[in-house]
């Protein structure tokens, strides 16, 4: 038997003697009993919100940070240094990372170098001890200037599975906060599948997004999510609603982004661009124009096909405007398309028409079909109350 006491006493013995063994023994203790639940799950919260908005990743990673004792965290993954920069991390990580890519520190990046072999799994954890022995971390520049300057000095990464890659999440602590410890490691490896289930949803709103089918991914997963549906859960369901969503749009005109100053392609008035991108991108081809039912039907039978949908299917048809086309236009194409569905034997049983994901003044649409079962139905008939979705409430 032994006695808290008395792992307190010999802790003190250690501190005297052997300072960074000292800092595990307490992080035991201490550290991981310090770990709260609520934090994490709140810090979670921020990180899932930012499955919609990348600037929410600030706050969520700056929250992540905090609850694990640490000053900044950012996610990694094997890219060269001119990605590092592009990867969400905390306000004082991102701004350690700028200067360690800007002053060229990244080119010869020890712990990637020596980590990256080692977190070969979802789970993986190092901490700075794993990598460096204190002689190198006294000696070497990058230590005594960048980490110094910045006060980011200990390290500790844990990997999590991305579809069928390896990324990590690595953590810095300022030099008197002292080494991550074993205690550490415990609470960061428990990260570990909660941070793969934010990568799934985080890919497939994604893929959806560059589909068209963002907006209805975010309605059904967020009703899922209101539920109380598990993180996991939510991403099966994103995966879900982007395998069985199918888009393709076109422009009348192309968009002019602000910084820019001008469209970004040119587009003859006497002509049309099919398959054009949710972000102002320029299309797979360039047509003559053509009237709308002849434009819906070059753009449903693609969309049909591709599933395919079949006899019997029900289906959510959304007939989107790109930013200027009218909703009265909107309806034309609508119509045209129910009767082309309904010929073929698939159940339109839920629809949206309007501007609802737009590249700023771009003249077109969208058509974009879901095939729906019973659970999407009821996810997406749930209430809802945004600035440009609301009904049930």
């Amino acid at each position: 038997m032994f006695s808290v006491a008395g792992l307190l006493g010999s802790a003190l013995f250690i501190s005297v003697a052997r300072p960074y063994y000292a800092d595990i023994v307490l992080g035991v203790l201490l550290g991981a009993a310090m770990f709260s639940e609520t934090e994490l799950e709140l810090a979670l919260q921020r990180c899932r919100e930012a499955v919609a908005s990348d600037s929410d990743w600030t706050d969520g990673l700056g929250q992540l940070a905090w609850v694990m004792q640490a000053d900044g965290c950012s996610f990694v993954n094997r890219g060269g240094p001119e990605t590092r920069a592009l990867l969400p991390a905390s306000p004082r990580y991102a701004e350690f990372v700028k200067d360690f890519v800007a002053e060229g520190w990244a080119k010869d990046d020890l712990r990637a170098r020596r980590g990256w072999p080692r977190l070969d799994r979802s789970g993986a954890v190092l901490l700075e001890h794993d990598l460096t022995s204190a002689e190198e971390r006294e000696t070497m520049p990058v230590y005594r200037d960048l980490y110094a300057r910045h006060d980011l000095y200990w390290w500790a990464s844990v990997a999590f599975s991305v579809r069928k890659d390896i990324w990590a999440l690595s953590f810095l602590r300022s030099q008197a906060g002292g080494p991550f410890t074993t205690g550490d490691a415990g609470n960061l490896q428990r990260l570990a599948p909660l941070l793969s289930g934010l990568a799934d949803l985080r890919l497939a709103s994604a893929q959806a997004r560059a589909r068209d089918a963002v907006q209805l991914l975010e309605k059904i997963v967020g009703a899922a999510a209101e539920e109380g549906r598990s993180l996991n859960e939510c991403a099966d369901l994103a995966r879900k609603v982007n395998a069985q969503g199918r888009s393709m749009g076109m422009a009348l005109t192309s968009c002019t982004v602000p910084h820019v100053g001008k469209p970004s392609f040119d587009l003859p008035e006497d002509e049309m661009e099919i398959g054009i991108g949710i972000h102002g991108e320029p299309g797979r081809h360039r047509i003559k124009l053509e009237p709308a039912d002849k434009i819906t039907e070059m753009l449903l039978e693609p969309v049909v096909e591709d599933l395919p949908y079949k006899e019997g299917d029900e289906v959510l048809l959304f007939v989107n405007s790109m930013g200027g086309t009218p909703l009265i236009e909107l309806y034309i194409v609508y119509r045209k398309a129910v009767e082309m569905l309904e010929a073929k034997g698939i159940k339109v049983v839920r629809n949206l028409i309007g501007p609802y994901i737009t590249s700023l003044e771009m003249a077109g649409m969208s058509i974009t079909l879901l095939k729906l079962d019973e659970d999407l139905k009821k996810l997406w008939d749930a209430p809802v109350k945004t600035a440009g979705m609301r009904w049930g409430m």
